[in-house]
C-alpha cells in the first residue's frame, strides 16, 4: 500500500521513484566521492552511527543487504546532502516495495493527519493498512 501526500512537486522530489542504491550511487558520483570517502565521512551525529565501505559496496552492486536504520540514513544524509525524506522513500521502495504517490486531493493529507493524532500502536497501524488494502482491492474490482 502506498502512502499518499499532498504536496507540490519540487526539484528535490526527483529522487522519489529511485531505489536507495541508485540514489546513493548517483549522488556519490555527482559529488565526486569514492565509496571510501562516503564511509569515512558518513556519521549520524546524534547516535554516532557510521556506514562501512563494505555495506555501501554491497548496496551499490545490488547485493543483499539489510534495510538501513534511520540512523544509517542520517549518516548517509550527512555526507551526501540528500534530504532524509528522500533517502527514506528510496529505502522504502528498495526494501519494502513501497512507492510514494502524490495526491492533489487534500483529503489524503487530512486522513493521514487524523491517523497520526490517534496514537495508534504498531498493530493498530498494521490493521488499518490491511483495511485500506482490502478497500483498494474491492474498489479496483468494481471499477473494472
Amino acid at each position: 500500500m502506498s502512502r499518499r501526500h499532498h504536496e507540490t512537486h519540487t526539484s528535490q522530489r526527483n529522487h522519489m521513484a529511485q531505489e536507495l542504491a541508485d540514489l546513493v550511487r548517483k549522488q556519490r558520483k555527482a559529488l565526486k566521492l569514492s565509496m571510501e570517502d562516503v564511509a569515512e565521512r558518513a556519521l549520524d551525529p546524534a547516535s554516532g552511527t557510521t556506514v562501512s565501505v563494505g555495506w555501501i559496496g554491497k548496496l551499490e552492486r545490488g547485493e543483499p543487504t539489510r534495510a538501513p536504520s534511520k540512523e544509517v540514513l542520517k549518516a548517509l544524509q550527512s555526507v551526501l546532502g540528500v534530504p532524509l525524506r528522500d533517502l527514506q522513500e528510496a529505502a522504502s521502495a528498495q526494501y519494502f516495495g513501497y512507492r510514494v504517490e502524490w495526491s492533489t486531493d487534500s483529503s489524503a493529507r487530512v486522513l493521514a493527519a487524523k491517523i497520526g493524532e490517534l496514537g495508534l500502536t504498531r498493530q493498530d497501524r498494521q490493521e488499518l493498512a490491511e483495511i485500506a488494502e482490502m478497500f483498494a482491492r474491492r474498489r479496483a474490482r468494481h471499477q473494472d
